[in-house]
């Protein structure tokens, strides 16, 4: 990746188009990346070929697990072809997962066309492809972040909203790095600022990272947000291998709670 498309990255890249309510269900926005570099496939070539192979075996792997990664290697290896998928930790699976892989895979070659490396996330999961590796320590974090922010919240309240945020991600943060959390890496939370304003957290890194690069990576874009969230009532920043969001509003699903004991007698 060059130089000019990481600071463009940096400075709010992302383009959030609303979804048909055909699609709704499973998420509110669309959000593609084609800017990773400007190389690009041809229609029959092996690489097409490869990346079908590829998202093939994705949408048929991804959804039972939530996460899922592929390679389909070329003859001489110059077309290989590296992918992965994951959905949202709090989705059921294979039922919550499915429908937004399938939607993704179908997409993503209309959202970022004839694209040797492109990406799309949504509210309930986030594809990835390329020609080359996703992991290793220069992907983890900084060099591709994508960042966007929703409407300022109220003055009134600003003081106590940055403090209450700053407090849930901290917490979220231990809670997906700490080796308990169901999937692996991933937290999910909130906390109150007012009687009419809460704020919704939301942590992922895809999981065959060690901890430390999940650390690393969430860490990132934790600090991140008192320049970039700001006083923003909703956030989103998206890197290679982990995530954050919060909003002021109820976005992912809450664990079911256990039916209580009986009483003694």
């Amino acid at each position: 990746m060059n130089s000019q498309t990481s600071i463009t990255s940096l400075l709010f890249i992302l383009l959030f188009i609303l979804l048909p309510s055909s699609t709704a269900y499973f998420s509110q926005y669309v959000i593609p990346d084609c800017n990773f570099n400007n190389n690009t496939y041809t229609e029959n070539s092996e690489y097409q070929h490869m990346l079908k192979d590829l998202l093939k075996r994705l949408n048929i792997s991804t959804p039972g697990a939530g996460y899922s990664t592929a390679i389909s290697y070329s003859v001489n290896r110059t077309n290989d072809v590296h992918g992965l998928a994951m959905c949202r930790g709090d989705l059921e699976l294979p039922q919550g997962c499915s429908p937004c892989i399938q939607h993704a895979i179908n997409e993503i070659g209309k959202l970022c066309p004839y694209m040797k490396n492109a990406a799309v996330f949504y509210d309930h999961c986030y594809l990835y492809y390329g020609n080359e590796t996703f992991k290793g320590p220069d992907k983890m974090v900084g060099n591709h972040t994508l960042r966007y922010n929703i409407n300022n919240i109220t003055k009134v309240n600003r003081e106590k909203f940055y403090k209450v945020r700053e407090k849930l991600f901290s917490e979220l943060f231990v809670e997906a790095t700490n080796g308990t959390s169901s999937p692996k890496f991933f937290a999910i939370g909130e906390d109150s600022v007012s009687s009419d304003l809460s704020v919704f957290g939301l942590l992922q890194c895809i999981p065959d990272l060690a901890t430390k690069q999940c650390k690393t990576c969430l860490d990132y874009h934790v600090k991140d947000l008192p320049e970039y969230a700001g006083f923003s009532a909703g956030f989103l920043s998206i890197g290679y291998s982990c995530f954050l969001r919060y909003e002021n509003k109820l976005f992912y699903t809450k664990p079911t709670q256990p039916p209580s004991p009986p009483p003694e007698i």
